[in-house]
């Protein structure tokens, strides 16, 4: 799983990571460490993927490819 992707997706994102662990309800503290560990539950997952508005697979697919949807 390419959970690093998280942190480039959030680059441009407004508030960042910070937020993006706000607006799915987790700690910045856990989001770090899934994405530093590579691991993290399904249902996080879902909540990150729908927030950056991309596919679950861009992050256990093919890396080099990143599927954005419209919000």
């Amino acid at each position: 799983m390419n959970l690093e992707l998280i942190k480039t997706l959030c680059k441009d994102r407004p508030g960042g990571i910070k937020q993006l662990a706000n607006d799915c309800e987790i700690s910045e503290s856990n989001l770090h460490r899934s994405i530093r560990i590579g691991d993290m539950s399904l249902s996080t997952l879902e909540k990150i993927t729908h927030e950056l508005h991309v596919d679950v697979q861009t992050f256990v697919g093919d890396s080099t490819h990143v599927s954005i949807h419209a919000p």
